[in-house]
């Protein structure tokens, strides 16, 4: 007779952490091999991904400025909105 703290959940986790951990390893060992033996084919690879990197900053950047009012839509200060109505309250209740 067996007798268990845990439940066949645990083991799940941990065989699924186990193959997890397995295939990461062995996925760094076969990108080891593959800069030792084709250094050029890894080295444009990895200039490919900085290079899309690169791009999606920049227009993540000009859509930060598009937002910000330095676009075609407005010039900073001086962009204004339609039906907005900014109400201001006196300390006596009333609105002005």
């Amino acid at each position: 007779m067996r007798f268990g703290f845990h439940s066949g959940m645990f083991r799940q986790a941990t065989r699924t952490a186990a193959t997890g951990t397995l295939l990461f390893g062995l996925s760094l060992i076969s990108l080891g091999i593959l800069i030792f033996v084709m250094p050029e084919l890894i080295a444009y690879f990895i200039a490919g991904l900085l290079f899309f990197a690169g791009l999606s900053v920049v227009g993540f950047a000009l859509r930060l400025f598009l937002m910000s009012g330095f676009g075609p839509n407005g010039s900073g200060e001086d962009a204004t909105r339609r039906n907005v109505r900014i109400r201001i309250e006196d300390r006596d209740g009333n609105s002005i």
